[in-house]
């Protein structure tokens, strides 16, 4: 009798070890890609696939974060995973990416085209049928949307919408007379006209801040709600220059999007302070008996 209560009372003194809270470094999962029904969405830096993060169990599942680098370049890969045409409207800092206003990811919005099973690659803003300018990490009031007076709730966010198409229409080539595309691409521009239409140096006084009437499911930054103002938070800038031809086509979306996959990038701060760690730490790795490859001697 004497062994058998000693059993049971290593049992009840082991089962506290058991359940001791799991810390917060490993609560958040990592994905390579982000996958919805039409599309596979991949964020990329120097061509590379970024590492996406969620902030573990309870939260919104359909939410992916990434680490933002000050003054790296990233790109949107998007891969079609059907067998027929689809549009994608997508947002960066709650702007669309083809026309520079205010996206609501609403079917009359500015899209791109995908044929059936197409990997394309969105690098930057678009300027023309032939120009974009590069996505690039700067700090938020550097952002293209704070430049141009566009700043809203959504900063910070990346927002892809899917839709399907109602029935096929014949791809029309470009028209010999550019006048305004009805999709809302403007035609292509000369050198002189980029350069008006481009946001004030970094140098200029920055505009004020306007919020956004409305935001799209709980974006903007104020899950970081303790952050101190002064602290340093990243947006998408007005990159370099790039060639990257598309054409004009019909398409004709349904009422709805099928997809809409939701990004957040930060700084490893901001992560952190979400509890989200891009990096284990060396603590852990020590902990759980993991070794790197041998690493050459400094």
């Amino acid at each position: 009798m004497k062994r058998l209560l000693k059993v049971i009372v290593a049992l009840l003194t082991a089962v506290p070890a058991a359940l001791a809270p799991v810390p917060s470094a490993h609560a958040s999962q990592t994905w390579s890609h982000a996958q919805g029904r039409l599309v596979d969405v991949r964020i990329l830096e120097n061509n590379s696939p970024m590492p996406l993060y969620s902030r573990g169990w309870g939260w919104n599942p359909d939410r992916r974060y990434f680490q933002a680098f000050e003054g790296g370049h990233y790109a949107v890969e998007l891969r079609n995973l059907t067998n027929r045409r689809i549009a994608v409207v997508m947002s960066v800092d709650g702007l669309n990416v083809l026309s520079g206003q205010r996206s609501c990811l609403a079917r009359t919005e500015p899209m791109y085209v995908l044929s059936p099973w197409e990997c394309a690659t969105i690098r930057g803003w678009r300027t023309s049928l032939d120009d974009i300018q590069q996505f690039v990490f700067v700090d938020e009031q550097s952002s293209y949307a704070a430049r141009v007076g566009k700043a809203n709730g959504d900063m910070g966010w990346v927002r892809v919408a899917t839709f399907e198409e109602v029935r096929p229409l014949a791809v029309c080539p470009p028209a010999p007379a550019w006048d305004r595309d009805p999709s809302g691409l403007d035609a292509p521009e000369s050198k002189d006209e980029r350069a008006q239409n481009a946001p004030p140096a970094s140098g200029a006084p920055e505009p004020a801040r306007k919020e956004a009437t409305r935001d799209l499911q709980g974006g903007g930054r104020g899950e970081l709600s303790r952050q101190d103002a002064n602290e340093s938070v990243p947006g998408t800038g007005w990159g370099e220059h790039r060639f990257d031809r598309v054409e004009r086509t019909e398409f004709l979306a349904a009422d709805h999007f099928t997809d809409q996959l939701i990004f957040r990038y930060e700084y490893a701060s901001g992560l952190e302070a979400l509890g989200i760690f891009p990096h284990q730490h060396r603590v852990w790795e020590r902990e759980n008996g993991s070794l790197g490859f041998v690493p050459a001697p400094r």
